[in-house]
């Protein structure tokens, strides 16, 4: 705390016996640089363990965040190109099968019967008719016991 008093100080007297213009004005609550210093003044004392402490760990995070940040685009960029890549080629496949499935000379091939699924309609249907004869013996037999 007493390290910025005297800091401060320091500036308001340079300030004051300096014939430069001041380096900002304050406008509309905004700092706007109206003239760049000719150069960057450095603390003449050595920062104190609190500061030093403090730019340590600011640049830790800094460098923490530059990792997250760089992971994540690492990671991103081949989501991306899978992405794009994948689209591109779901577009062109249904593109070509649409031309192939549309043309109008294989509508009757497109839409016929494959022979296995015939040959298993067929069976299955020979199948019904004999257990519907089945069951029609048997309600004669049921019939005919019931009536006796």
């Amino acid at each position: 705390s007493d390290v910025y008093k005297r800091q401060y100080q320091r500036r308001v007297r340079e300030r004051s016996h300096s014939k430069q213009p001041p380096t900002s004005e304050r406008s509309n609550s905004k700092r706007v640089l109206t003239q760049v210093p000719e150069r960057i003044q450095t603390a003449s004392t050595q920062p104190s363990e609190k500061e030093k402490f403090e730019t340590e760990l600011i640049r830790s995070l800094l460098v923490s965040y530059w990792n997250i940040v760089r992971k994540n685009i690492q990671d991103s960029v081949p989501k991306a190109i899978m992405y794009f890549l994948v689209n591109k080629s779901k577009a062109e496949i249904q593109n070509e099968l649409v031309s192939k499935l549309y043309k109008e000379d294989l509508f009757s091939e497109l839409l016929e019967e494959a022979s296995d699924v015939a040959n298993k309609r067929k069976s299955l249907n020979q199948m019904l008719e004999m257990l519907k004869r089945a069951n029609d013996v048997l309600n004669e037999v049921r019939d005919f016991n019931v009536n006796k």
